[in-house]
């Protein structure tokens, strides 16, 4: 089946669920009396917030891929060139600054430490060339010489433009790839700022990923209730409340010590209904805040509030698709696959819902044949080791990225499954790192 009949195959199941199939999609009555090209509108639509969903996730994941390969590549002499160019920045006043460095390398007297500067500087101004005009937030390159586990010499170009608005320029050639500034953005827009209020006290902290950071506490002290008065023992905890939200907005809003987009706070049942109070919360903090009210504090009330919090909630999404896909794997159904063999051959016949393939699964794509690229075979090997066996290699990619930027073309989802988790590491021992959730019984 070619690429429009699965997407269109996809499309008429999407139909098919909003016409009845499913049990509450079916109840609605639009759906009972609406036209079939109306309902084919509205599946289009969700089909599009859905992929639209998936795809951001999947492009967080090869960025940040990319990152912690530019990060720890191993760099031929001194050849690694990084490139920041702000959206205010100029192109011409760039090529020109390419152009100067490139005269400057061409009187190294050394012919083989000349050759290797020489070539990363045109690179980049080659890469620089294919833009008219600089991205709204700005442009990154990275160009150079890196030498792989087998000790053999690969050239890297890599040009994009950064997620986060690029705001200071930066060149500098030397024997790794300066990639602080990409990690700091990227830590400033993942992160997330976490707030548990409760009796014993309140703690701010900040996670990204599975790091998590405590940067401040503060002690509750609300005295015996039995003998101090009610009006005493009220007062006292809207004090503490007041100072526990005065050291979060001071930490996350006024001072900016730290700098996230979104604060999760949690609080327990007797400081939730002050929280509620209009103007309590500082405007500044009520901005980047979302209080929701927690069972207790310490250790549980934190993980409840990063269960809640939108900067995290991939991972348990991860939790609960693996555990669907081993729940269907156990019932002998026929609607899970693992394997990445009899998985891809499952795409191409557009037959795969949710595809799952784990983070560090080792497996490499490889199309092995003669140009044309279209006369060619598809291998997949589960080593980069194992690829230096075959000779006549078109080209190789990790899988995990390959599907990340082709997963599209089979009509299916995309999940990225991290080992952070034990369903993670359980999934990628027991399938090798690829499987999927089907859409209709298969033997």
């Amino acid at each position: 089946m070619n690429t429009g009949g699965r997407q269109r195959a996809f499309r008429d199941r999407v139909v098919a669920l909003c016409c009845g199939a499913h049990p509450r999609v079916g109840a609605c009555s639009f759906v009972r009396w609406a036209p079939r090209e109306v309902l084919r509108e509205i599946a289009c639509a969700w089909l599009a917030a859905i992929f639209a969903a998936q795809h951001d996730a999947v492009l967080d994941w090869l960025y940040t891929t990319r990152l912690v390969r530019l990060t720890h590549a191993c760099i031929h002499s001194a050849t690694a060139i990084s490139l920041y160019i702000p959206a205010t920045g100029s192109l011409a006043k760039t090529s020109k600054l390419l152009a100067d460095e490139y005269g400057t390398a061409m009187s190294i007297r050394t012919r083989v430490s000349r050759k290797l500067p020489l070539f990363s500087l045109s690179a980049a101004a080659q890469e620089l060339k294919k833009y008219s005009m600089l991205p709204s937030n700005g442009l990154i390159i990275f160009c150079g010489i890196t030498i792989d586990t087998e000790g053999r010499e690969k050239k890297l170009i890599l040009s994009f433009e950064p997620r986060v608005q690029l705001n200071a320029s930066l060149y500098i050639c030397d024997n790794h790839f300066a990639t602080n500034i990409l990690e700091e953005m990227e830590l400033v827009r993942t992160s997330c700022g976490i707030i548990v209020i409760s009796n014993t006290g309140a703690e701010v902290s900040t996670i990204c990923g599975s790091c998590r950071k405590a940067v401040k506490t503060l002690a509750c002290n609300l005295g015996n209730s039995l003998q101090d008065s009610l009006d005493d023992h009220i007062q006292g905890r809207k004090n503490f409340l007041l100072s526990a939200l005065q050291l979060a907005n001071e930490t996350f809003s006024v001072r900016q010590e730290i700098r996230v987009p979104e604060v999760a706070l949690g609080c327990t049942s007797e400081f939730y209904q002050d929280l509620c109070t209009p103007g309590l919360i500082p405007p500044s903090l009520a901005s980047l805040c979302r209080v929701f009210q927690v069972a207790q504090g310490g250790e549980c009330g934190f993980w409840q509030a990063v269960k809640f919090s939108r900067a995290n909630h991939l991972l348990f999404q991860e939790q609960e698709l693996v555990e669907e896909f081993f729940r269907k794997k156990e019932a002998g159904n026929g609607l899970a696959i693992e394997g990445i063999a009899g998985t891809m051959q499952l795409c191409e016949r557009g037959l795969v819902d949710k595809l799952i393939v784990s983070q560090n699964c080792d497996w490499w794509h490889l199309l092995v044949g003669v140009n044309p690229p279209s006369t060619g075979r598809v291998i997949y090997v589960p080593s980069e080791k194992e690829c230096y066996e075959y000779h006549d290699v078109l080209s190789k990619m990790r899988f995990t990225e390959w599907i990340a930027q082709n997963y599209q073309i089979y009509g299916c989802t995309l999940t990225l499954v991290s080992a952070w988790t034990a369903e993670g590491r359980k999934f990628l021992g027991d399938t090798s790192g690829v499987g999927a959730i089907l859409y209709k019984p298969q033997d």
